[in-house]
């Protein structure tokens, strides 16, 4: 058993290192290039995460991790749009930087409230259709009055955050 563990150890050794030295290059070189390697890194946790809950849904008895695992997705989702609306990213440029900071707070937003709520589900049957259902409403709402300019302004460029 004791081997085992020194191997994981070496193993992790192994691959994060030169995984940290990638990133603080990438850090150096491009910011933005840094920034989505990080955030591509949480979306694919995320969706990770959503796509274990989803495969395992028929055995898991738990409403709490099957709500949790469907914010998961809607979560990625907004990180993702966050990600594509950093400044310096060629595919949102006509919003500016303020896009990108109201996508990043809506997903904190809704993952804080996914955890605040999720408790609530412990012990309960849920009905995923509805879960998703109501995050997909949800999100459609946040894109929809982010990207309409409805949503409150979260950085201005003349005051910052």
């Amino acid at each position: 058993m004791r081997e085992s563990s020194l191997f994981l150890f070496k193993a992790e050794l192994l691959i994060g290192i030169p995984v940290a030295l990638g990133l603080a290059v990438a850090s150096w070189y491009n910011y933005i290039l840094f920034h989505m390697l990080a955030e591509l890194f949480t979306i694919v946790v995320a969706f990770s995460v959503f796509t274990i809950m989803w495969h395992s849904r028929r055995f898991l008895q738990n409403g709490y991790l099957l709500f949790l695992g469907a914010a998961c997705l809607f979560i990625a989702i907004l990180h993702l749009l966050h990600t594509l609306a950093y400044e310096g990213m060629p595919i949102f440029t006509e919003y500016g930087p303020n896009l990108a900071t109201q996508l990043w707070i809506a997903a904190r937003y809704v993952a804080a409230g996914s955890f605040l709520i999720a408790p609530f589900m412990l012990g309960r049957r849920l009905n995923l259709t509805v879960v998703l259902l109501v995050y997909t409403a949800l999100s459609a709402l946040i894109m929809v009055t982010a990207f309409t300019g409805v949503f409150p302004d979260c950085f201005r460029p003349e005051t910052g955050l």
